[in-house]
């Protein structure tokens, strides 16, 4: 029986994931997450349900360890706001067949780091006058390790990885 509930539990994630956020919302229903954010001495814990987002409290890597073992919503690691670049770019709408170069070059000018030693997050928007707006989101991969190693030598695997808290009912289609 436990297996059956199981693999019902799981088809209805699949099948939860595959609808859009807005529609997710508009309905009430939500992936749940557990949300880890670097605090102080350790990590903030939180869980998520949608938009709804639900603090337990300040963990150390051990306790967050116990406590991962329990929970099999997936893991977002919001990093600090001061971690992350942001840039906002206004680019001729050819430019789109191009964006990946376009965009290595831009990193390489706007940052101190090659385009290959960051991740980057983009958000395209077109404008009225058929230019796009590209919003990036720029961390460098160093940083995003130095915050994963703990974590991945407690044995706690970060599926998705953002830098906006406010935005953790989307973090499968940011990160």
């Amino acid at each position: 029986m436990n297996q059956i509930l199981g693999f019902i539990s799981e088809w209805g994630a699949v099948l939860l994931d595959s609808l859009p956020h807005a529609v997710q919302r508009t309905l009430g229903l939500g992936r749940r997450f557990v949300v880890l954010e670097p605090d102080f001495d350790g990590w903030m814990l939180s869980r998520t349900r949608g938009a709804v987002l639900d603090g337990i409290g300040p963990v150390g890597v051990a306790e967050l360890a116990d406590k991962m073992r329990r929970r099999e919503d997936p893991v977002v690691l919001v990093l600090p706001e001061q971690m992350a670049m942001r840039s906002v770019l206004t680019l001729p709408g050819p430019a789109r067949r191009s964006l990946e170069q376009v965009l290595e070059v831009e990193i390489e000018r706007l940052t101190p780091f090659k385009a290959r030693d960051v991740a980057v997050t983009r958000e395209i928007n077109p404008t009225q006058d058929g230019q796009i707006k590209v919003a990036l989101t720029i961390v460098p991969y160093s940083r995003i390790e130095e915050q994963v190693a703990p974590l991945r030598a407690a044995g706690i695997e970060i599926n998705h990885i953002i830098t906006d808290r406010t935005r953790v009912a989307e973090a499968p289609d940011l990160s």
